[in-house]
């Protein structure tokens, strides 16, 4: 167990995705939450700030739609994750994109790079996930 669930906050439940532009600007920091595998009604998230770590539950595993991302983005695929098991995404200064999308802002500047753990990323795409926000003395 990477996290308390009963210490952290729940933001929702819903299939872990991200916006094209994340794809485009390769900055991939922040993530949304759809509520069906091939729908596009996202989540509202809560408005929350301060510094966080973001992480997840995976609720339904499933195989992910986006296979070529997941060479393209890590140094060989990870493992895929079962029901039950967490992965971190991020940890930093929370912030959000719209009422649709939240991410993590590094503590530490990373011109060029990925605001949020990749493999993590590509481990939850396509997830059915519950998303927590943990304070950083908890996780």
């Amino acid at each position: 167990m990477l996290f308390n669930e009963n210490l952290a906050i729940e933001l929702g439940e819903g299939v872990l995705g991200w916006h094209p532009n994340e794809r485009k600007t390769r900055r991939f920091g922040t993530v949304s939450l759809f509520k069906g595998l091939t729908g596009n009604e996202r989540i509202i998230f809560p408005r929350y700030r301060g510094f966080y770590k973001l992480g997840a539950t995976v609720i339904e595993a499933r195989p992910s739609r986006f296979k070529s991302e997941t060479i393209q983005f890590t140094d060989g695929k990870p493992e895929k994750l079962r029901n039950g098991q967490q992965a971190i995404l991020g940890d930093g200064e929370l912030f959000y994109e719209d009422p649709y999308c939240i991410g993590i802002k590094p503590r530490i500047d990373i011109p060029n790079g990925c605001w949020l753990t990749v493999k993590s990323l590509v481990q939850l795409q396509d997830q059915t996930v519950k998303l927590f926000i943990i304070p950083s003395l908890l996780a």
